[in-house]
């Protein structure tokens, strides 16, 4: 046996591409049939809970270590009632298609072809011929496309929006029904559909997320917000990643990860610190179990060139030890005048079966992204006489010597073990970053009529970081009331060194920052200062903690949950001027306990309710009177919802209602100086954030795709006053798409996607004479895609981002950032 797709599955070999067709008579047929299922006949562990037939297929193959067959259009439409227990897979397929309509036949040991049951003359069922039919012929679609790896909610290749199960919110494989919050995936077909290259695309085009553009990509000037908080919680196969600056992966490039899954609301349970906004959580491409080639050129608006490579498969001839490599290059593709762009990346992994029950997993990724005066700010939307402005949208800000310069490397491994029904997992995670940004932006002061009165800011930091975890844990079923019920037990540890030097910034002696005439300035005339050297700078932090988590089921139709973290936390802040000894100023946190609640009732077989209570904290380095830092900022998010799987389980619906409070936020106090020398800040109660989500995902009809939603957020301090105005309160994120293979247009895919905003604004009375607010009024983007197959291995797409060219600003304040003009990609892919 070896693991296969996240379950303990008997062993195959690699198998090729090619089907055999069977012929003769149903008693010829059956024969064989009998001998290749006795061969598969080991029993084994199943859990594939009812949905849409075609999904609990791809479970089944997954699960089962078995490639299934069958036409779409004899699964589309048809659910099951599916299958928990342990029985051989011949058995489990039985149950799966128990009341369809469909049987099956065994092609070889591992190969099965699901099919109708054929009728012969009298009404006798007899078995019939296979038919194998390429993606350009009549809709034939081997439900074993989706890559075989280890990774039992992998995504790559189900030609799917939805994903089968989640781990992010508990650290155990639940399905979006079992989980009770609010969970968005974004799976491998959205990827590839919609064109996203890197993890801002990909969170601009999710629910409950906003993203407000700042800058370009590579700068730190754009924004993440979730139910009316920063996101800056993010995971890696699960594994957190520290809250602190530039821990986080918001630059990562898509062409290594399945699937980005988002868990909206606080999750302190599985990441301890960070905001009560959502988690990302990024999961990596496994080696596949057959060999694969995937090769993409892309080319497009504004010198835009990008190439990709994805090979793996098996390196033995049982597939015991399999690899995969991915390698991609982009360069280009910015809006901005003068402004160039470049990234390079670099990713290969290894699996290997140690034993029957023992699986081991390393690899490394690697991502450097460079530009040259890249956009770090936007524009004056007035000048100080209150006149609208009205430059392009291409408006460079910065001068010709910025530069920004970034680089990750990663290495990891992890090992699970089956012991009976239980599994133990250990990940290890090592991570290195570094950046270094030299920058002017022009963000100076404010914009006079005749063109004077901005300067820029000169800047620069740099800084190297480094990061090791380690996560160990343990689940499997307890059985209290069912067998359903599971345990999950874990404990983690992580430990962060940075450090950098520290350059003089802002202001230096002798120089003039402004700018001359801001109408006609192209980024020259003011020199890069030298950077006087101040000495070094940096900080350690480690977080160790122990979790659990227990899901019991006292009545078929209801389930808890109930969970906690024990968190310790440190971090030390160091300085180090030129000629003096470094000085240390440490914070840290003890015992902190993070609680976790949930409860699930299936009100039908399709529909489930669903209320929850997560919490998460975030330590402060503010200090108030005493000189004492602060107690933890923490959120608390109570949230109540509605889940359902209707058309057969081909649609995905839900609705969510949420309320975060949040305590110990820092107030400044003006005119106060502590005993130790900082500024004093008192911590108050009562920030909240109120709203709702709705969501869809699924294929409604026959080759309609859908994933989408809306959602709507009010955010008030204490005294009632609106917080994060330049956020919206309502948005809308639609994608659809269809394939026109039904409509007699074999081959044809179109699609379409609508990114709505409500107002946003911003206070800018300290500017402009008789203006008090900056806004933004409601705008919706408009995208569009259609790819179609030359052949069954090639295709070709093309994306029009912002279809209609429509002119808006994504960050709105005084100086303003615009959203990125309509934008045009052709893509040429191939598989084999």
């Amino acid at each position: 046996m070896r693991l296969m797709n996240g379950r303990w599955n008997t062993r195959r070999r690699s198998m090729g591409m090619a089907f055999l067709l069977a012929t003769g008579s149903g008693v010829a047929a059956f024969a064989p049939a009998l001998a290749m299922a006795q061969e598969s006949a080991s029993a084994q562990s199943f859990d594939i809970p009812a949905q849409s037939l075609p999904d609990a297929l791809i479970l089944f193959g997954r699960q089962a270590g078995i490639e299934v067959t069958a036409e779409s259009v004899n699964t589309r439409g048809r659910s099951t009632q599916g299958v928990s227990g342990t029985f051989a897979p011949a058995d489990a397929l039985s149950q799966l298609l128990a009341g369809t309509g469909l049987t099956f036949r065994w092609q070889s040991a591992r190969s099965v072809v699901v099919e109708p049951v054929p009728q012969a003359a009298g009404g006798a069922i007899q078995l019939g011929p296979v038919r194998v039919e390429g993606s350009g012929g009549s809709g034939a679609v081997a439900l074993a496309s989706p890559i075989r790896t280890s990774d039992l909610g992998a995504t790559e290749g189900t030609g799917s929006y939805r994903s089968p199960v989640t781990t992010t919110a508990l650290r155990m494989p639940l399905t979006l029904r079992e989980t009770p919050q609010s969970v968005t995936v974004i799976t491998r077909q959205r990827i590839e559909d919609q064109n996203i290259t890197e993890i801002a695309q990909a969170l601009a085009q999710t629910v409950g997320i906003n993203y407000n553009l700042g800058g370009s990509p590579d700068s730190d000037q754009s924004g993440l917000y979730s139910r009316g908080f920063e996101v800056n919680n993010w995971q890696v196969d699960g594994i957190a990643r520290p809250t602190a600056y530039g821990f986080g992966d918001g630059y990562a490039d898509m062409a290594i990860y399945d699937r980005v899954e988002v868990i909206r609301g606080a999750s302190g349970l599985l990441n301890g610190s960070g905001n009560p906004s959502a988690t990302v959580n990024l999961v990596r491409k496994r080696a596949p179990g057959d060999w694969q080639v995937q090769l993409e050129a892309q080319g497009g608006s504004w010198d835009y060139v990008r190439g990709q490579v994805d090979v793996g498969g098996p390196l033995d001839k049982d597939g015991r030890v399999r690899a995969r490599a991915v390698a991609a290059y982009q360069d280009g593709g910015l809006n901005i005048d003068r402004a160039t762009s470049r990234r390079s990346i670099f990713y290969g992994t290894v699996e290997a079966d140690l034993t029957e029950t023992t699986l081991l997993r390393a690899g490394v990724d690697y991502l450097n992204r460079s530009a040259d005066d890249a956009n770090m700010a936007g524009v004056p939307i007035v000048t100080t006489d209150g006149t609208p402005t009205d430059f392009s949208r291409s408006r460079n800000t910065v001068t010709d010597w910025t530069r920004y310069d970034r680089d990750s490397l990663s290495a990891f491994a992890s090992i699970e073990q089956k012991l009976g029904e239980w599994s133990l997992r250990a990940d290890l995670d090592w991570t290195r970053k570094t950046y270094d940004m030299v920058f002017g932006y022009a963000l100076r002061g404010a914009l006079n009529a005749d063109g004077t009165g901005v300067g820029i800011w000169p800047g620069r930091w740099a800084d190297k970081q480094r990061m090791t975890s380690l996560v160990s844990t343990a689940s499997g079923p307890l059985r209290i009331f069912s067998d359903d019920d599971l345990l999950m037990v874990g404990a983690s540890h992580y430990a962060t060194k940075e450090g950098g030097d520290d350059y003089q910034i802002w202001y230096f002696d002798g120089y003039d920052p402004s700018i001359p005439n801001y109408y006609d300035w192209q980024g020259g005339g003011l020199p890069e200062p030298d950077w006087p050297y101040l000495g070094q700078f940096g900080n350690n932090e480690k977080q160790t903690a122990a979790f659990a988590t227990l899901r019991v089921k006292p009545l078929p139709m209801l389930s808890v949950i109930a969970g906690g973290r024990l968190t310790d936390w440190r971090r030390e802040y160091w300085n180090q001027p030129t000629g003096e000894d470094r000085t240390v100023s440490p914070t840290s946190v003890k015992g902190e306990f993070t609680p976790y609640a949930g409860v699930i009732l299936d009100v039908t077989s399709n529909v489930s309710l669903y209320a929850s209570y997560t919490s998460i904290f975030s330590p402060q380095s503010y200090r108030d009177a005493n000189g004492e830092y602060l107690d933890p900022l923490t959120g608390k998010n109570y949230e109540i919802g509605a889940k359902a799987e209707l058309m057969d389980g081909r649609l995905a619906l839900s609705g969510a209602w949420f309320n975060i409070r949040q305590s110990n936020f820092p107030v400044y106090v003006p005119d106060a100086v502590g005993p130790t020398g900082d500024y004093v800040y008192e911590a108050v109660d009562g920030t909240r954030s109120e709203g709702f989500e709705l969501e869809a995902t699924g294929e409604p009809l026959p080759g309609w795709k859908i994933s989408g939603g809306f959602n709507h957020v009010k955010v008030e301090d204490r005294d009632g006053a609106a917080l994060n105005t330049q956020v919206p309160r309502d948005s809308l994120r639609f994608l659809t798409s269809y394939d026109l293979t039904g409509a007699g247009v074999r081959g044809l895919t179109v699609g379409g996607n609508v990114l709505w905003n409500s107002r946003t604004y911003s206070d800018i009375s300290y500017v402009a004479d008789g203006l008090t607010i900056a806004e933004q009024k409601a705008y919706a983007v408009v995208d569009a895609f259609a790819r179609y197959a030359l052949t069954p291995n090639l295709s070709l797409s093309v994306n029009a981002s912002n279809l209609l060219d429509k002119r808006y600003y994504s960050s709105v304040a005084y100086f303003a950032t615009f959203g990125e003009a309509r934008r045009i990609v052709g893509t040429l892919r191939a598989k084999f």
